[in-house]
């Protein structure tokens, strides 16, 4: 895959990757055909390479239609959220 060949690629550059998927509105998810699919692909690659992966697919977030532009893009009052909450656990991972 071109995806993990990227991944390798930049651990011998020494660049730190750390893998996140963004809130996606719920009733949108439902079209993606293969969601679950590639959730679960993307978490296979994680631990295959040791990386941090973020999933906030689940998340609040994704059940509040105030919080997206369109199904998949968050609004400015949703980035400003979702922004927050992955600096966090970013912080709360490297502590």
């Amino acid at each position: 895959l071109k995806f993990e060949a990227f991944i390798e690629d930049c651990k011998l550059k020494s660049i730190e990757v750390i893998l996140v998927v963004p809130p996606i509105y719920i009733e949108g998810q439902k079209f993606v055909l293969n969601h679950n699919s590639l959730i679960e692909n993307l978490k296979l690659i994680a631990k295959k390479h040791q990386l941090s992966i973020f999933d906030y697919t689940k998340d609040s977030i994704c059940m509040s239609k105030e919080m997206f532009y369109n199904a998949g893009h968050l609004n400015k009052n949703g980035a400003e959220i979702f922004t927050k909450k992955i600096v966090l656990a970013i912080q709360k991972e490297k502590n």
